[in-house]
C-alpha cells in the first residue's frame, strides 16, 4: 500500500519541504569584540554597517541606499589653486655629513608639475620609479579611516596563538616504550611493526 502512495509523491511537481538546520545558522556574537559593540534592537545588517564590517561579502542586489555624497562631480573635474590646509605624512631618505648635518632630503617618489590637476599626468609613461608604485599610487591624500571595531578585529587577527607542545598519552608512552625495548635503534624495523 505505501508503496504506491510514494511513487505518487515522488511524481508530484510539489517538492518536499527542506528545513534549514538551525545548527548551521551563523551566531553573531561569536567573536567577543563584535558581542560587546552588538545592539540586539538593530538587525545584523544593521549591526555591521555600524561597525565598518560587510554583512553579505557578494555586490549589494538592492535594497540598500547610496549615501548621497557632498561633492558633485563637477567640482572633481575643475581647476582649483587652493593649497592643502594638511599634508598627509610620508617618509624620505635623509644624507647627512660627517657632522650631522642634514645636506640632502630624498622622497620616495616625487610628483611631477601637474599645474592643471591632469589625472592622467601620473599615468605616464617613461617614470624612473615605475616598479615602485602600488596599485593605489594615484590617491596619495586618500586616508582609510578605520572603524575602532574594525581596528580592533585587525589586531585579534595579527595576534598569532601560541602553539602549544604536543604530549604523549600514557598508552601512546606505553607502545613507544615496548617498541623501543622491542627493537632498540633500528628505525626501519621498528616502522615497520605494527
Amino acid at each position: 500500500m505505501g508503496r504506491e502512495l510514494q511513487k505518487k509523491k515522488n511524481r508530484s511537481s510539489i517538492p518536499k519541504v527542506k528545513h534549514k538546520p538551525k545548527s548551521k545558522r551563523v551566531n553573531p556574537l561569536g567573536n567577543a569584540i563584535i558581542a560587546a559593540n552588538w545592539d540586539s534592537k538593530q538587525t545584523l545588517t544593521q549591526n555591521y554597517s555600524r561597525l565598518g564590517l560587510a554583512s553579505r561579502l557578494n555586490a549589494a542586489t538592492g535594497g540598500t541606499e547610496k549615501k548621497i555624497s557632498s561633492t558633485s562631480t563637477a567640482g572633481t573635474l575643475s581647476i582649483t589653486s587652493a593649497l592643502p590646509t594638511t599634508i598627509a605624512p610620508q617618509t624620505a631618505r635623509v644624507e647627512r655629513d660627517a657632522d650631522g648635518k642634514i645636506i640632502k632630503v630624498i622622497h620616495s617618489h616625487t610628483k611631477k608639475a601637474n599645474p592643471l590637476n591632469d589625472p592622467l599626468n601620473e599615468l605616464e609613461s617613461g617614470d624612473e620609479d615605475e616598479g615602485e608604485d602600488d596599485a593605489m599610487g594615484g590617491f596619495e591624500g586618500f586616508e582609510d579611516e578605520k572603524n575602532e571595531v574594525v581596528r580592533q578585529l585587525e589586531e585579534q587577527a595579527l595576534r598569532v596563538a601560541e602553539k602549544k607542545p604536543r604530549k604523549q598519552s600514557v598508552r601512546e608512552q606505553e607502545w613507544c616504550q615496548r617498541l623501543s625495548e622491542k627493537w632498540g635503534e633500528d628505525y626501519k624495523n621498528m616502522v615497520k611493526d605494527r
